[in-house]
């Protein structure tokens, strides 16, 4: 009976000596700190808390992002990996991710390199492919050399030419093509790799190959449901395949000087590809994007949207940011009609080249419009857009759908510049205005009451005191580039939605009888 008596209690005791070391633990994690993280010098077995026993990753830090908290990632440093933001911050302690030391801003890719000759096999036909279980995921975004819209893959559905079972929004029947040209590609779901066409092994063609692996929820920098209170600063966002930065139900959001570039593109479902520069989903108050480089995005540089009911987009500001390339630069709506959208601000920002960008001849739904506003059921008590600069798109500054609430919309004290076609839109028939009829627009639409149209320079001009000195020569290289591109599509008579004129009814005729055709041949079989 002693034995028994004996050994009893010390069973009692392991758990008493246990738990209590596992609770501490947890609670040792202190708030008010700032922890550093060095990709090339850093030690994921450091304690994080100085520069010079700062972490290697991102993942390792993360366990330390809790309120207060700063986490820094060291300028200069490349991580291929994701910031994933499980914890909340407070009004007062909020959790802050910026950047230390000198030189570039810290840079998070979301791809991986395939540079390496043996990355690649030759499958015949001029087809490459990557190994068996190399991409887990649909990819959307492939950079093929140097950065530029041209060295963008081009995304195939399918490996051969066939009939699509999809229209486009005028009811035309679309030709899935195949992969037959130089950088097309094609995601292999089933082997999950990818097969790009190539001449020759891709590593002796291009100088450098970058692939998305991302999957469609795994944006670059992301919330869970519910997160209050980050903020973002000073970050560079590339190659990725769905958005740079997101959060769901969301408040006191801030996010500063951060340069988001060349991502989205995966499917987001069949026939849709996504991906925005920041997205602020469904609830979201209190929420700030300043100073910001965002362009060569899929779809929107910044949006606020959602579908869920009752929700509410107020108090969100977009100010004093550059927007380059994207398909649209702003992109605002909600539904159902429970939904409201009040107090949002889009002020003091430079758009250019919406459509201009890499996705734009990859769309089944190609439109090119700074300002898009579109799909909205709910009630729009208040969006401000004022003070902005637009330049050059290849659709429109601004559209507006047909029997979409927008009764709160605001525009004002903005400046425009198209070479040809329209800058202002709303659907429905004789609703498109040109430059030279600015005044007719302001009359009959009572908004840009004090707007300027039609003066390059001066509007050129507004665009520079826009922006801070230090990205004057940036601005004036886009300006540039925009005006090449502006008048390369003028040229070719690029008309809205983005199809040239006259190449829009030989195309739309040649693929009805290429359609036509292949499905009597089919039938025949």
């Amino acid at each position: 009976m002693k034995k028994q008596f004996l050994i009893f209690p010390l069973f009692l005791l392991i758990p008493i000596i246990i738990m209590p070391s596992q609770s501490f633990a947890t609670n040792t994690i202190k708030t008010g700190m700032t922890y550093y993280v060095d990709a090339t010098n850093g030690d994921d077995g450091n304690i994080g808390t100085s520069p010079e026993m700062a972490f290697k990753t991102i993942a390792r830090a993360k366990e330390y992002f809790a309120p207060g908290n700063t986490i820094l990632l060291k300028r200069g440093q490349t991580w291929r990996e994701q910031i994933y933001i499980e914890n909340s911050g407070t009004a007062n302690n909020p959790i802050t991710f910026d950047a230390y030391g000198s030189g570039a801003k810290p840079l998070l890719l979301g791809s991986i390199t395939m540079n390496n000759p043996s990355d690649w096999t030759d499958i015949g036909g001029n087809l490459w492919a990557t190994a068996d279980s190399s991409f887990q995921y649909d990819v959307g975004f492939v950079l093929l050399g140097e950065e530029s819209k041209d060295n963008v893959g081009i995304k195939r559905d399918f490996l051969d030419e066939i009939p699509s079972d999809a229209k486009d929004e005028y009811g035309n029947w679309f030709i899935e093509d195949g992969v037959d040209a130089e950088k097309e590609y094609w995601y292999d779901e089933e082997n999950q790799r990818v097969i790009l066409y190539c001449e020759q092994n891709p590593t002796l063609e291009y100088s450098n190959i970058e692939i998305a692996n991302t999957a469609r929820w795994e944006h670059m920098v992301r919330g869970v449901e519910n997160i209050q209170y980050i903020t973002i600063k000073n970050l560079e966002l590339k190659y990725f395949n769905a958005h740079g930065i997101t959060f769901i139900n969301s408040q006191g959001i801030i996010i500063k000087n951060c340069d988001i570039s060349y991502g989205g593109g995966t499917y987001l479902e069949k026939k849709v590809r996504y991906g925005n520069g920041i997205e602020f989903w469904n609830n979201a108050a209190d929420c700030l994007v300043e100073g910001c480089k965002i362009g060569m995005m899929y779809d929107a540089a910044v949006t606020n949207q959602g579908t869920a009911e009752n929700h509410v987009a107020e108090n969100i500001s977009y100010i004093g940011n550059i927007f380059w390339n994207c398909e649209y630069s702003l992109e605002a709506w909600a539904r159902p009609s429970s939904a409201t959208i009040r107090n949002v601000y889009f002020e003091n920002n430079t758009c250019l080249g919406a459509g201009f960008g890499w996705g734009h001849f990859q769309r089944y739904d190609p439109h090119g419009w700074h300002m898009a506003f579109w799909g909205n059921e709910a009630e729009v008590e208040s969006l401000y857009v004022r003070y902005n600069v637009f330049y050059e798109s290849i659709s429109s500054a601004f559209y507006r759908a047909m029997g979409n609430e927008y009764d709160g919309l605001l525009l004002d004290y903005n400046y425009y510049y198209e070479t040809a076609g329209y800058v202002i839109s709303y659907e429905g028939p004789k609703k498109d205005y040109e430059m030279d009829q600015f005044s007719k627009y302001q009359n009959k639409e009572g908004q840009d009451l004090h707007s300027v149209a039609g003066d390059k320079t001066e509007v050129q001009n507004a665009a520079r005191t826009l922006v801070n000195e230090e990205d004057l020569d940036f601005l004036n290289n886009l300006l540039e580039a925009t005006n090449d591109l502006a008048q390369e599509y003028s040229d070719q008579e690029v008309k809205p939605g983005g199809i040239p004129g006259i190449t829009a009814i030989i195309l739309t005729s040649a693929l009805l009888v290429i359609f036509l055709w292949s499905k009597k041949k089919r039938h025949k079989k």
